[in-house]
């Protein structure tokens, strides 16, 4: 079982790298060196995230890539001075270390809901129209079906349905409806 990857990034002076790297909200946790002349190997954390900085020449390529995953990008963005581009899956910012590794720090889009994009209570009509067509009733009621099925209407196995807006009115575009085994 896996538990845990850590990135190594190839840096020239792991201390002022270290110092760097605090800005983005990692301790160090550990310096090694197998002897005091010898290359410096750094383990950095932040919350559960861990890199590893190592002057050891065959560690790590330069210019490597790290995706970092936070819960504010804006902060990461002002402690820098750079822009956050907003993307569909997230609101990210690319920075570069001293050594030349980018980091790609994150924040996780917010899924927005039929609510937040149509501003009109949608959320809620959807469900009472999805549990509409899980009772025997209203599937076995022809007028009922026939104000809420769109003309291409399709449906197959399990459970999942495609609204969609037709004028003003709710219309299902198609179903899944597959029964479960028990």
């Amino acid at each position: 079982m896996t538990t845990d990857a850590v990135p190594t990034l190839r840096v020239n002076d792991a201390a002022a790298a270290a110092v760097w790297y605090r800005r983005l909200g990692f301790e160090r946790v550990f310096d090694h060196r197998f002897e005091s002349e010898l290359p410096a190997y750094v383990g950095l954390r932040r919350e559960g995230a861990q890199i590893h900085l190592s002057e050891h020449t065959g560690d790590a390529q330069p210019n490597g890539l790290v995706h970092i995953w936070v819960d504010d990008v804006d902060e990461v963005a002002a402690e820098f001075g750079v822009a956050v581009d907003d993307q569909p899956w997230a609101r990210a910012l690319q920075l570069v270390d001293p050594d030349g590794n980018r980091l790609r720090v994150a924040q996780a889009a917010n899924r927005a809901s039929a609510d937040d994009v149509l501003g009109d209570g949608s959320t809620a009509q959807l469900i009472e129209l999805e549990r509409a067509m899980w009772t025997d009733a209203t599937r076995g009621d022809p007028a009922w079906m026939g104000e809420h099925l769109t003309d291409t209407f399709t449906e197959f196995g399990n459970r999942s349905s495609l609204w969609v807006r037709h004028r003003g009115r709710w219309l299902l575009e198609f179903h899944q409806g597959t029964p479960a085994p028990g």
